[in-house]
């Protein structure tokens, strides 16, 4: 299982892109639990357990290390999706996103992340338990972008 937190896309040269809900805080699940396919916030989740993906609260029992911003965090497993589309991009500029993600303890989960369904970057952090930082760059197409996470 991948878990992910605190997604931000930057231009390299100018102000930073509003990304909603960056933390996974909306919605509200409450500490110690996990949510599949959560509704009420700006991302989209899909898939089903074990192929799913969610919010996991702090504490949960999918032993996942505590947040590093707010107290919650998406997860995606095996084939899973956490996607939204984001809008303030200038088009022909180009983008860094910035994320932090962890590994579920015991389990190794490869992931894409893609723009408007392009992947732009791939990643395998083997049996990173604690939460790193990673990064992708790509250059905007249109005033706004879909972003995902795919499993």
């Amino acid at each position: 299982m991948l878990v992910l937190l605190q997604m931000a896309a930057s231009p390299w040269r100018a102000c930073a892109v509003s990304v909603p809900n960056f933390g996974f805080e909306t919605p509200s699940i409450g500490s110690g639990n996990d949510r599949y396919n959560p509704s009420g916030g700006s991302w989209t989740f899909n898939g089903l357990s074990p192929n799913g993906s969610g919010i996991v609260g702090n504490g949960s029992a999918f032993a996942n290390p505590n947040a590093p911003e707010g107290v919650q965090a998406a997860f995606v497993q095996e084939y899973g999706t956490i996607s939204q589309a984001i809008s303030g991009f200038t088009p022909g500029t180009p983008y860094m996103i910035s994320f932090f993600a962890a590994e579920r303890p015991g389990n190794d989960q490869s992931w894409n992340l893609t723009v408007n369904g392009t992947v732009i970057a791939s990643f395998d952090p083997g049996s990173a338990n604690n939460y790193v930082k990673y990064t992708a760059t790509f250059t905007a197409t249109a005033a706004t972008q879909t972003v995902a996470f795919v499993g």
